[in-house]
């Protein structure tokens, strides 16, 4: 379940099993193209995958490094834990907590620079 404070406008989730863009927050989500609110317990993060760090303009710099406007993240994989991504510094140092989810990144993108990641056309 996704916490109507977890996210914001422009967060991409995982609504029936396809992306979404939120539209509007309130107890309630509604994703872009659609009319009707949607209830959060039926929402689900969008799993972080390298497709999404591409489309958000990062670029791999080595095999598990990303880098985007001088911000650096470890991408890894544990059996346990999935698919994940380290916030880093510059000296290679993980900070903070992993992220699945793409709204994770862009949370803490806009948190790191006051600016949101440009959001990919969704189909």
């Amino acid at each position: 379940m996704i916490s109507p404070l977890s996210i914001m406008r422009g967060s991409i989730l995982s609504y029936e099993g396809k992306p979404q863009i939120v539209k509007s927050i309130g107890e309630y989500i509604m994703f872009e193209g659609k009319k009707e609110w949607i209830g959060p317990s039926l929402v689900n993060g969008e799993p972080l995958s390298e497709e999404w760090l591409f489309k958000f303009g990062f670029y791999a710099n080595s095999s598990a490094w990303f880098e985007r406007k001088g911000f650096l993240f470890l991408w890894g994989y544990t059996e346990e834990f999935g698919h994940f991504l380290h916030f880093a510094d510059s000296d290679q140092t993980i900070v903070g907590s992993a992220m699945k989810y793409v709204h994770q990144l862009q949370m803490l993108c806009f948190s790191l620079t006051g600016e949101h990641l440009n959001v990919p056309k969704i189909k």
